[in-house]
């Protein structure tokens, strides 16, 4: 063997060992397997007729899940025994969360206990332990008001946890005053509304100026009604105040001038839409009779020269504004045409 040949040699063993001594330090040693982690998550009431409960898979300990479940028992020990368990609901499924409804008619005593657990082949693991009770009512997330029109509101309420299945009628009632709550057979104003993406929508109207209304979210279940915890207190504004000028400019025309009276902090929250005057031969002239449109947007005076009267004929004219997609008018004036 020449130098050159030894040389090859030596240098291929030395290579296969170092591709050996790479190979062993990247690959991964295997992690043992362990017993799944889980929690018992939270409870809430769902219906008239049961507990929704729920648990997590942690981690699923690096082997399938087998078996997880709920278990419902009278005694704070709830252990995974026929003894110990009211209810034991076994659900399918591996790593995540999982849900469980236990019914009411079923429980008698005042608090129960509730255990979420995991299994795997290696063994079985036991969640926290939580208490409910059996005094079961119905949570409607605090409900919100947007700004529709002047006194119109838009109410939002969240019923997203609630089966709508189990819903026979939902809305939002209301009632004046600030001692007395609004009930659906004690009120002054109520919607039946729908639920899109577990959120529950209505509009609020015909609330009287100067009155204070409490508003509540409710939902019929098995025909018991269940009111929001929380209630919504709405002022309902007094109608804005339109003054109107005329000025003789020839005999049969008239130059009107319009002003919203925003003196009041709660006129200018609003958007100002069109503006304008309307005229006709009876006291309450509309948009259906004659108008006279002078622009929009300003709570400023605004103006328009009214034409084309009929000589002999009385006039009642009066200035109108729209205030956030409410349209509202002022008092008439009137005008004798010679």
């Amino acid at each position: 063997m020449n130098i050159q040949q030894f040389v090859s040699k030596q240098t291929a063993g030395l290579t296969a060992i170092m591709l050996l001594l790479f190979t062993i330090s990247c690959s991964k040693p295997e992690l043992p397997l362990t017993a799944p982690s889980v929690y018992t998550y939270w409870i809430d009431t769902v219906g008239a007729y049961g507990f929704v409960c729920s648990g997590v898979v942690i981690d699923d300990g690096g082997a399938p899940i087998i078996s997880r479940g709920l278990l419902v028992s009278k005694h704070p020990n709830v252990e995974p025994t026929p003894e110990s368990n009211l209810f034991h609901l076994e659900i399918e499924g591996g790593k995540g969360r999982f849900y469980g409804v236990f019914p009411i008619s079923e429980l008698s005593q005042n608090y129960y206990y509730v255990r979420a657990y995991a299994a795997n082949e290696i063994g079985m693991t036991l969640g926290n332990i939580e208490r409910f009770g059996r005094n079961y009512n119905i949570y409607i997330e605090p409900h919100t008001l947007k700004v529709k029109g002047f006194n119109t509101y838009t109410a939002l309420a969240d019923v997203s946890h609630i089966p709508l299945q189990d819903i026979m009628q939902q809305g939002f009632v209301w009632k004046a005053g600030i001692i007395e709550s609004p009930r659906l057979d004690d009120n002054d104003g109520f919607t039946i509304n729908t639920i899109n993406n577990g959120m529950l929508t209505g509009t609020i109207s015909g609330l009287i100026p100067g009155l204070r209304y409490k508003l509540l979210a409710y939902v019929v279940i098995n025909n018991k009604v269940f009111y929001s915890s929380e209630q919504q207190s709405i002022f309902a504004y007094s109608y804005p105040k339109i003054n109107v000028t005329l000025e003789k400019l020839s005999s049969t025309s008239y130059l009107s001038t319009g002003k919203i009276n925003n003196s009041s902090w709660y006129i200018n929250m609003f958007e100002v839409g069109q503006l304008g005057f309307c005229y006709a031969l009876h006291p309450e002239p509309s948009l259906s009779d004659n108008v006279s449109y002078a622009g929009c947007c300003t709570f400023g005076s605004f103006s328009d020269t009214i034409k084309g009267l009929i000589p002999g004929n009385t006039y009642y004219i009066r200035p109108f504004a729209h205030l956030q997609d409410s349209l509202f008018y002022g008092n008439a004036q009137t005008i004798s045409v010679p």
